[in-house]
């Protein structure tokens, strides 16, 4: 991969590591809910939607890092693609 856009580049790092800081930080936070909450259902009621939230969250931060990857790799193809075009005429 070529070395254009570094900002946005790191941008997405970050987002895949928040998302996994996200996702860990959430299942502690669950099964701390789960056993600091009160009463049967709202414990089970807790973690459960603890869980769902921080997975939602942590998968929202890992196609953030995705589509700016993408983005990245279509501006590159189109390069390349406009200067093998401009090599050939």
């Amino acid at each position: 991969m070529n070395n254009n856009w570094p900002a946005l580049r790191s941008i997405a790092q970050i987002f895949k590591i928040l998302a996994y800081v996200v996702g860990g930080l959430g299942a502690l936070a669950a099964i701390i809910v789960l056993f600091t909450g009160s009463g049967f259902l709202g414990r089970v009621g807790g973690f459960i939607f603890t869980l769902l939230a921080s997975a939602i969250y942590g998968l929202f931060l890992v196609a953030t890092s995705e589509g700016i990857r993408v983005g990245l790799a279509i501006e590159e193809n189109t390069r390349k693609t406009t200067e093998a075009l401009e090599k050939k005429n």
